[in-house]
Protein backbone atom coordinates (compact mmCIF):
# COMPACT_ATOMS: atom_id res chain seq x y z
CA UNK A 1 0.00 0.00 0.00
CA UNK A 2 1.20 3.48 -0.85
CA UNK A 3 0.57 6.64 1.14
CA UNK A 4 -0.42 8.57 -1.97
CA UNK A 5 -3.16 7.96 -4.55
CA UNK A 6 -2.61 6.20 -7.87
CA UNK A 7 -4.88 4.81 -10.53
CA UNK A 8 -5.50 1.08 -10.80
CA UNK A 9 -7.67 1.18 -13.93
CA UNK A 10 -7.90 2.77 -17.35
CA UNK A 11 -10.59 3.16 -19.97
CA UNK A 12 -9.98 2.26 -23.58
CA UNK A 13 -12.01 2.84 -26.70
CA UNK A 14 -12.03 -0.19 -29.01
CA UNK A 15 -11.45 1.69 -32.26
CA UNK A 16 -7.90 2.55 -31.21
CA UNK A 17 -7.00 -1.08 -30.50
CA UNK A 18 -8.72 -3.15 -33.21
CA UNK A 19 -5.40 -4.28 -34.70
CA UNK A 20 -3.99 -5.55 -31.40
CA UNK A 21 -3.19 -9.26 -31.28
CA UNK A 22 -2.16 -11.26 -28.21
CA UNK A 23 1.42 -10.01 -28.40
CA UNK A 24 0.38 -6.35 -28.59
CA UNK A 25 -2.13 -6.74 -25.77
CA UNK A 26 0.51 -8.44 -23.62
CA UNK A 27 2.89 -5.55 -24.32
CA UNK A 28 0.19 -3.01 -23.47
CA UNK A 29 -0.77 -4.75 -20.24
CA UNK A 30 2.90 -4.88 -19.32
CA UNK A 31 3.15 -1.10 -19.50
CA UNK A 32 -0.02 -0.71 -17.44
CA UNK A 33 1.15 -3.07 -14.73
CA UNK A 34 4.46 -1.17 -14.43
CA UNK A 35 2.39 1.64 -12.90
CA UNK A 36 -0.05 -0.41 -10.84
CA UNK A 37 -2.91 -0.64 -13.34
CA UNK A 38 -4.54 -4.06 -13.31
CA UNK A 39 -8.01 -3.15 -14.60
CA UNK A 40 -9.22 -2.00 -18.03
CA UNK A 41 -12.68 -0.76 -18.97
CA UNK A 42 -13.84 -1.27 -22.56
CA UNK A 43 -16.02 1.77 -23.15
CA UNK A 44 -18.35 -0.06 -25.57
CA UNK A 45 -18.51 -3.25 -27.62
CA UNK A 46 -21.23 -2.13 -30.05
CA UNK A 47 -22.77 1.06 -31.39
CA UNK A 48 -26.52 0.93 -31.91
CA UNK A 49 -28.01 4.26 -33.06
CA UNK A 50 -31.79 3.92 -33.22
CA UNK A 51 -31.51 0.15 -32.93
CA UNK A 52 -29.15 -0.38 -35.87
CA UNK A 53 -25.72 -1.91 -35.33
CA UNK A 54 -23.07 0.26 -36.99
CA UNK A 55 -20.16 -1.40 -35.17
CA UNK A 56 -19.63 -4.60 -33.23
CA UNK A 57 -16.50 -5.87 -31.52
CA UNK A 58 -17.52 -9.48 -30.85
CA UNK A 59 -19.38 -12.16 -32.86
CA UNK A 60 -22.83 -10.59 -32.56
CA UNK A 61 -25.85 -12.47 -33.90
CA UNK A 62 -27.91 -9.29 -34.43
CA UNK A 63 -31.13 -10.81 -33.11
CA UNK A 64 -32.98 -7.66 -32.05
CA UNK A 65 -31.15 -4.91 -33.87
CA UNK A 66 -30.58 -4.69 -37.58
CA UNK A 67 -27.02 -4.83 -38.90
CA UNK A 68 -26.20 -1.77 -41.00
CA UNK A 69 -24.88 -2.45 -44.48
CA UNK A 70 -21.88 -0.34 -43.48
CA UNK A 71 -21.36 -1.99 -40.09
CA UNK A 72 -17.76 -2.00 -38.91
CA UNK A 73 -17.40 -5.53 -37.62
CA UNK A 74 -14.46 -6.71 -35.51
CA UNK A 75 -15.50 -10.11 -34.14
CA UNK A 76 -12.08 -10.99 -32.67
CA UNK A 77 -11.46 -7.81 -30.65
CA UNK A 78 -13.06 -8.69 -27.31
CA UNK A 79 -11.74 -12.24 -27.24
CA UNK A 80 -8.19 -11.16 -28.06
CA UNK A 81 -8.30 -8.67 -25.19
CA UNK A 82 -9.82 -11.12 -22.69
CA UNK A 83 -7.43 -13.90 -23.69
CA UNK A 84 -4.39 -11.73 -22.99
CA UNK A 85 -5.98 -10.27 -19.85
CA UNK A 86 -6.58 -13.76 -18.44
CA UNK A 87 -2.90 -14.61 -18.94
CA UNK A 88 -1.67 -11.27 -17.58
CA UNK A 89 -3.96 -11.23 -14.50
CA UNK A 90 -5.84 -8.14 -15.68
CA UNK A 91 -9.52 -7.54 -14.83
CA UNK A 92 -11.85 -6.27 -17.54
CA UNK A 93 -15.12 -4.35 -17.29
CA UNK A 94 -16.92 -4.90 -20.60
CA UNK A 95 -19.04 -2.06 -21.97
CA UNK A 96 -22.21 -2.87 -23.86
CA UNK A 97 -23.97 -0.72 -26.46
CA UNK A 98 -23.69 3.00 -27.08
CA UNK A 99 -24.84 5.57 -29.66
CA UNK A 100 -24.24 9.23 -30.39
CA UNK A 101 -27.88 10.29 -30.44
CA UNK A 102 -27.66 10.13 -26.65
CA UNK A 103 -26.18 13.63 -26.91
CA UNK A 104 -29.01 14.86 -29.14
CA UNK A 105 -31.87 14.41 -26.68
CA UNK A 106 -32.90 10.86 -27.54
CA UNK A 107 -32.58 9.83 -23.89
CA UNK A 108 -35.82 11.68 -23.08
CA UNK A 109 -37.76 9.20 -25.26
CA UNK A 110 -38.92 6.20 -23.21
CA UNK A 111 -39.30 3.95 -26.26
CA UNK A 112 -35.74 4.76 -27.31
CA UNK A 113 -34.45 3.87 -23.83
CA UNK A 114 -36.39 0.61 -23.80
CA UNK A 115 -35.04 -0.32 -27.22
CA UNK A 116 -31.44 0.42 -26.23
CA UNK A 117 -31.66 -1.46 -22.93
CA UNK A 118 -33.12 -4.47 -24.77
CA UNK A 119 -30.14 -4.42 -27.12
CA UNK A 120 -27.85 -4.10 -24.11
CA UNK A 121 -29.44 -7.11 -22.46
CA UNK A 122 -29.07 -9.23 -25.60
CA UNK A 123 -25.45 -8.11 -25.97
CA UNK A 124 -24.70 -9.01 -22.35
CA UNK A 125 -26.17 -12.48 -22.76
CA UNK A 126 -24.15 -13.04 -25.91
CA UNK A 127 -20.89 -11.80 -24.40
CA UNK A 128 -21.44 -13.79 -21.22
CA UNK A 129 -22.14 -17.02 -23.13
CA UNK A 130 -19.06 -16.54 -25.29
CA UNK A 131 -16.50 -15.51 -22.72
CA UNK A 132 -17.35 -15.84 -19.03
CA UNK A 133 -16.61 -19.55 -18.68
CA UNK A 134 -13.60 -19.29 -20.98
CA UNK A 135 -12.03 -16.26 -19.23
CA UNK A 136 -13.55 -16.31 -15.73
CA UNK A 137 -10.95 -14.14 -14.02
CA UNK A 138 -10.48 -11.57 -16.78
CA UNK A 139 -14.18 -11.06 -17.52
CA UNK A 140 -14.79 -9.31 -14.24
CA UNK A 141 -17.67 -6.84 -14.65
CA UNK A 142 -19.82 -4.63 -16.86
CA UNK A 143 -19.60 -1.00 -17.88
CA UNK A 144 -22.71 1.19 -18.33
CA UNK A 145 -21.58 3.27 -21.27
CA UNK A 146 -24.27 5.97 -21.27
CA UNK A 147 -22.60 9.01 -19.69
CA UNK A 148 -25.09 10.68 -17.38
CA UNK A 149 -24.46 14.11 -15.90
CA UNK A 150 -25.90 16.48 -13.35
CA UNK A 151 -28.68 18.70 -14.63
CA UNK A 152 -30.00 16.22 -17.18
CA UNK A 153 -33.44 16.86 -18.74
CA UNK A 154 -36.26 16.31 -16.25
CA UNK A 155 -38.03 13.88 -18.58
CA UNK A 156 -35.04 11.54 -18.50
CA UNK A 157 -35.64 8.91 -15.83
CA UNK A 158 -32.08 8.04 -14.92
CA UNK A 159 -32.85 5.44 -12.26
CA UNK A 160 -35.28 3.59 -14.53
CA UNK A 161 -32.72 3.48 -17.34
CA UNK A 162 -30.04 2.16 -14.98
CA UNK A 163 -32.44 -0.46 -13.62
CA UNK A 164 -33.28 -1.60 -17.16
CA UNK A 165 -29.65 -2.66 -17.45
CA UNK A 166 -29.05 -3.71 -13.85
CA UNK A 167 -32.00 -6.09 -13.50
CA UNK A 168 -31.06 -8.34 -16.46
CA UNK A 169 -27.40 -8.26 -15.44
CA UNK A 170 -28.33 -9.33 -11.91
CA UNK A 171 -30.37 -12.20 -13.32
CA UNK A 172 -27.50 -13.20 -15.60
CA UNK A 173 -24.79 -13.16 -12.91
CA UNK A 174 -25.18 -11.20 -9.66
CA UNK A 175 -21.46 -11.55 -8.85
CA UNK A 176 -20.31 -9.27 -11.68
CA UNK A 177 -20.24 -5.59 -10.64
CA UNK A 178 -21.48 -2.75 -12.80
CA UNK A 179 -19.35 0.37 -13.16
CA UNK A 180 -20.81 3.67 -14.38
CA UNK A 181 -18.89 6.87 -15.01
CA UNK A 182 -21.04 10.01 -15.23
CA UNK A 183 -19.44 13.42 -15.40
CA UNK A 184 -19.93 16.51 -13.31
CA UNK A 185 -20.48 20.01 -14.70
CA UNK A 186 -20.95 23.48 -13.32
CA UNK A 187 -24.56 23.93 -14.51
CA UNK A 188 -25.85 22.96 -11.06
CA UNK A 189 -24.34 23.83 -7.69
CA UNK A 190 -22.69 21.13 -5.58
CA UNK A 191 -25.76 21.16 -3.31
CA UNK A 192 -28.12 20.71 -6.26
CA UNK A 193 -25.87 18.00 -7.67
CA UNK A 194 -25.94 16.11 -4.37
CA UNK A 195 -29.72 16.26 -4.20
CA UNK A 196 -30.12 15.09 -7.80
CA UNK A 197 -27.79 12.09 -7.47
CA UNK A 198 -29.11 11.13 -4.04
CA UNK A 199 -32.57 10.88 -5.56
CA UNK A 200 -31.26 8.68 -8.35
CA UNK A 201 -29.36 6.42 -5.96
CA UNK A 202 -32.40 5.92 -3.74
CA UNK A 203 -34.33 4.51 -6.70
CA UNK A 204 -31.63 2.47 -8.42
CA UNK A 205 -31.29 -1.24 -7.66
CA UNK A 206 -27.54 -1.32 -7.24
CA UNK A 207 -26.00 -4.56 -5.97
CA UNK A 208 -23.32 -4.75 -3.31
CA UNK A 209 -20.06 -3.70 -4.96
CA UNK A 210 -21.41 -1.69 -7.89
CA UNK A 211 -19.20 1.30 -8.62
CA UNK A 212 -20.10 4.95 -9.15
CA UNK A 213 -16.93 6.24 -10.81
CA UNK A 214 -17.44 9.91 -11.52
CA UNK A 215 -15.38 11.75 -14.12
CA UNK A 216 -13.75 14.73 -12.47
CA UNK A 217 -14.37 16.64 -15.75
CA UNK A 218 -11.22 18.72 -15.36
CA UNK A 219 -9.61 17.51 -18.58
CA UNK A 220 -12.80 18.11 -20.54
CA UNK A 221 -13.24 21.53 -18.94
CA UNK A 222 -16.73 21.02 -17.53
CA UNK A 223 -15.42 22.26 -14.19
CA UNK A 224 -12.20 23.91 -13.05
CA UNK A 225 -9.86 21.98 -10.80
CA UNK A 226 -10.61 24.43 -7.97
CA UNK A 227 -14.24 23.23 -8.04
CA UNK A 228 -13.40 19.57 -7.66
CA UNK A 229 -13.38 19.41 -3.87
CA UNK A 230 -16.87 20.82 -3.40
CA UNK A 231 -18.40 18.63 -6.12
CA UNK A 232 -16.73 15.42 -4.94
CA UNK A 233 -17.78 16.17 -1.38
CA UNK A 234 -21.37 16.49 -2.62
CA UNK A 235 -21.13 13.28 -4.65
CA UNK A 236 -19.76 11.39 -1.66
CA UNK A 237 -22.76 12.54 0.39
CA UNK A 238 -25.09 11.37 -2.38
CA UNK A 239 -23.41 7.96 -2.55
CA UNK A 240 -23.91 7.53 1.19
CA UNK A 241 -27.69 7.13 0.69
CA UNK A 242 -27.13 3.74 -0.97
CA UNK A 243 -25.01 1.32 1.05
CA UNK A 244 -24.31 -0.84 -2.00
CA UNK A 245 -22.38 1.81 -3.95
CA UNK A 246 -18.60 2.13 -3.95
CA UNK A 247 -17.44 5.66 -4.87
CA UNK A 248 -14.43 5.90 -7.19
CA UNK A 249 -12.91 8.77 -9.15
CA UNK A 250 -12.31 8.82 -12.88
CA UNK A 251 -9.48 11.34 -13.01
CA UNK A 252 -8.95 12.68 -16.51
CA UNK A 253 -5.35 12.67 -17.77
CA UNK A 254 -6.03 14.64 -20.97
CA UNK A 255 -6.62 18.18 -22.18
CA UNK A 256 -9.45 19.14 -24.50
CA UNK A 257 -9.30 22.22 -26.71
CA UNK A 258 -12.14 23.51 -28.89
CA UNK A 259 -11.65 25.81 -31.87
CA UNK A 260 -14.63 26.69 -34.08
CA UNK A 261 -16.32 23.36 -33.42
CA UNK A 262 -13.14 21.31 -33.87
CA UNK A 263 -11.76 19.46 -30.87
CA UNK A 264 -8.18 18.57 -30.06
CA UNK A 265 -7.46 16.03 -27.32
CA UNK A 266 -3.97 15.41 -26.02
CA UNK A 267 -2.13 14.22 -22.91
CA UNK A 268 -2.49 16.30 -19.77
CA UNK A 269 0.31 17.26 -17.45
CA UNK A 270 1.24 14.58 -14.91
CA UNK A 271 1.44 17.21 -12.15
CA UNK A 272 -2.16 18.27 -12.73
CA UNK A 273 -3.29 14.65 -12.98
CA UNK A 274 -1.72 13.89 -9.61
CA UNK A 275 -3.35 16.97 -8.11
CA UNK A 276 -6.74 15.71 -9.31
CA UNK A 277 -6.21 12.36 -7.58
CA UNK A 278 -5.15 14.08 -4.37
CA UNK A 279 -8.29 16.22 -4.31
CA UNK A 280 -10.48 13.16 -4.86
CA UNK A 281 -8.61 11.11 -2.26
CA UNK A 282 -10.62 12.57 0.64
CA UNK A 283 -13.82 11.10 -0.76
CA UNK A 284 -13.19 8.01 -2.91
CA UNK A 285 -12.01 4.44 -2.44
CA UNK A 286 -10.45 3.92 -5.86
CA UNK A 287 -9.10 5.67 -8.93
CA UNK A 288 -9.24 4.99 -12.65
CA UNK A 289 -8.49 7.31 -15.53
CA UNK A 290 -9.65 8.22 -18.95
CA UNK A 291 -7.34 7.25 -20.25
CA UNK A 292 -3.87 5.88 -19.56
CA UNK A 293 -4.21 3.50 -22.49
CA UNK A 294 -4.66 6.40 -24.91
CA UNK A 295 -2.57 9.26 -23.54
CA UNK A 296 0.22 7.88 -21.34
CA UNK A 297 1.01 4.39 -22.70
CA UNK A 298 4.30 3.98 -24.62
CA UNK A 299 2.76 1.80 -27.32
CA UNK A 300 0.65 4.81 -28.25
CA UNK A 301 3.72 7.03 -28.51
CA UNK A 302 3.58 8.46 -24.99
CA UNK A 303 6.83 7.19 -23.42
CA UNK A 304 7.67 10.57 -21.86
CA UNK A 305 4.39 10.71 -19.96
CA UNK A 306 4.65 7.05 -18.97
CA UNK A 307 8.12 7.54 -17.50
CA UNK A 308 7.07 10.68 -15.63
CA UNK A 309 4.01 8.99 -14.17
CA UNK A 310 5.98 5.83 -13.37
CA UNK A 311 8.39 7.92 -11.31
CA UNK A 312 5.43 9.28 -9.36
CA UNK A 313 3.93 5.79 -8.94
CA UNK A 314 7.20 4.37 -7.61
CA UNK A 315 8.31 7.28 -5.42
CA UNK A 316 5.46 9.74 -4.94
CA UNK A 317 7.64 12.44 -6.51
CA UNK A 318 6.74 14.48 -9.58
CA UNK A 319 9.44 15.48 -12.08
Amino acid sequence: MKSYPYVTGTFLQPGAFVKYDEAKWTEHFGYLKEVGIDTVIIQWTSETPYGEFISAYYPEEFKLGQKSEKCHYFPDFTEALLNAAQKCNVKVFVGLNLSDEWWKGAQSDRSWRENQSSLGEESAKRLYSLYKEKYPDAFYGWYFGWECYNGMPESFETADFLNSYLDPLTKLDPTMPLLLSPFVRRVTTPEETEKEWAGIFKNTRFRKGDIFCCQDAVGAGHIDIEMMDSYFNALKNACDVNENIIFWANNENFNLEENNGHYKIYAGEVSRFVRQMNIASKYVKGYVTFAYSHYYSPDKGNSEYHEAYKKYYLTGAIS
